[in-house]
């Protein structure tokens, strides 16, 4: 899972938010490990819902915090696994 970019580095956030275009690692902006963004994303979303008022979008946002939790776990099982074989 995660985005590879035309040089093969793993998850480069760069490359993924222009997802589905032909992109040349340049090799010049951060690259970040799957697992790390997404709990990076994860507190993001929950520092969110601590700031607002409104209880929907709080509750919204905290569900999106815990799928980006479950999501960086997931990916750190499966290199888990991979690690084993």
């Amino acid at each position: 899972m995660g985005v590879i970019c035309a040089m093969e580095v793993p998850f480069c956030t760069i490359c993924l938010q222009n997802e589905g275009e032909a992109l040349r690692h340049t090799g010049d902006h951060a690259v970040i490990k799957p697992a790390k963004y997404l709990l990076k994303q994860a507190a993001k979303a929950e520092a969110a819902a601590r700031r607002v008022s409104d209880e929907e979008m709080s509750e919204s946002l905290l569900a999106m915090g815990r799928a980006y939790r479950g999501q960086a776990q997931i990916l750190k099982a499966q290199k888990k696994r991979k690690k084993k074989k």
